[in-house]
């Protein structure tokens, strides 16, 4: 006889889906390069080994989280960096990906 096992289904509330629903280009890549900064980095600074350089990924990680968090709690959605140039072909222009939360901060 042989058993199988039924992971849980994940929900978009969780995991990975924290990262897409937030507009997080490949969220499986960066949810997990995500978690093995914090595990490593915070291991290295509780051991005490290179405790300076462990904390430069660990601040823009912090800093990454905040944007995104702050820029979600003013009702921001992402939008698509791409236009259209003059001879029709498409182009990245240099505009921020988010949009600016002043208009919401102010009123």
């Amino acid at each position: 006889m042989v058993r199988t096992v039924e992971f849980p289904r994940r929900s978009r509330s969780t995991g990975t889906g924290r990262f897409d629903r937030a507009g997080i280009p490949a969220p499986g890549f960066f949810g997990l390069l995500d978690g093995v900064f914090e595990i490593i980095c915070g291991t290295l600074v509780l051991v005490g080994l290179l405790p300076r350089l462990a904390t430069v990924p660990m601040i823009v990680n912090m800093l990454g989280a905040m944007l995104i968090t702050k820029l979600r709690s003013c009702g921001a959605t992402p939008r698509s960096s791409t236009a259209r140039s003059a001879g029709g072909t498409s182009s990245t222009s240099p505009a921020p990906i988010w949009p600016s939360c002043a208009a919401a901060s102010s009123s």
